[in-house]
């Protein structure tokens, strides 16, 4: 595992976040199941969101930047509203770290003796990509991500609703299954900057409390700063609300890398 792919994974777990935080969420009450208005169908999907207080899971990480592709086991752990905690093993061996809190990101690059450590708003200037926790938090559990929009129009195919809806310079897309309503993907585009994200979510099984959890995600990036990039995530033994740790503790012989 070389330098730049560890420090990849942040960017590209970072990535939605540019179009996550250009607006507040939507806020929408309690609905049924039955949604055959636009208003209706965003209330269903406000209410299925899943919303815990601890996630641990296991990811299979399938990573391309444009330049290199990397296959990756990593652990993966949140506390809601406070931290992200990322461990990525190669070949059985830890190759870096991640802690990613509401106003920074500290990385360990274990193969090269080496660390970051950053304030949120260096992505933002660097990579062009506005950093947010909840919203990161949001990507890793799978709940659809709302811009400031409004005049959402709603059709379907033979598979899938359809909800759609622009505002402020932004769209905003989601695919929602049939047979379930589950998220079947979400596109974010900003047609001006020419950048746009999909992340598609399938291979849906049961957590408790009869949430339906995506083991399967595929996330796209396409903008003129980074390229195009993906993350393929293949999640496994999640499990919630059950306290975890964050231990993260950089080496005395490791050498600060400061960021560009």
């Amino acid at each position: 595992m070389r330098k730049a792919n560890f420090h990849s994974i942040l960017l590209i777990f970072s990535a939605i976040i540019l179009f996550a935080s250009c607006g507040p969420g939507r806020k929408v009450g309690k609905t049924d199941l039955k949604a055959n208005t636009p208003e209706a169908m965003l209330k269903l999907m406000a209410a299925r969101k899943i919303d815990v207080q601890w996630m641990e899971a296991k990811a299979k990480l399938d990573l391309n930047d444009g330049s290199q592709s990397i296959k990756a086991n990593a652990v993966i752990r949140m506390k809601k509203d406070e931290w992200v905690w990322i461990s990525v093993k190669k070949f059985g061996f830890e190759g870096g770290r991640a802690l990613i809190r509401k106003d920074s990101a500290f990385i360990i690059n274990r193969l090269n003796n080496e660390y970051y450590a950053e304030p949120l708003s260096y992505l933002e200037k660097t990579y062009g990509v506005p950093a947010d926790l909840v919203a990161l938090q949001n990507l890793l559990l799978g709940n659809p991500v709302f811009l400031q929009t409004s005049g959402f129009q709603l059709d379907e195919s033979p598979e899938h609703y359809r909800l759609s809806g622009q505002g402020g310079g932004f769209e905003n897309r989601f695919q929602i299954n049939k047979t379930d309503l589950t998220l079947a993907q979400m596109e974010l585009e900003d047609p001006k900057k020419l950048q746009s994200v999909r992340y598609s979510l399938s291979n849906y099984g049961e957590l408790a409390g009869n949430r339906k959890f995506s083991y399967l995600r595929l996330l796209e990036l396409n903008s003129p700063s980074s390229g195009k990039m993906s993350a393929g995530i293949e999640f496994s033994d999640v499990e919630i609300n059950v306290p975890k740790d964050n231990k993260f503790e950089i080496p005395e012989k490791y050498t600060r890398v400061q960021g560009k």
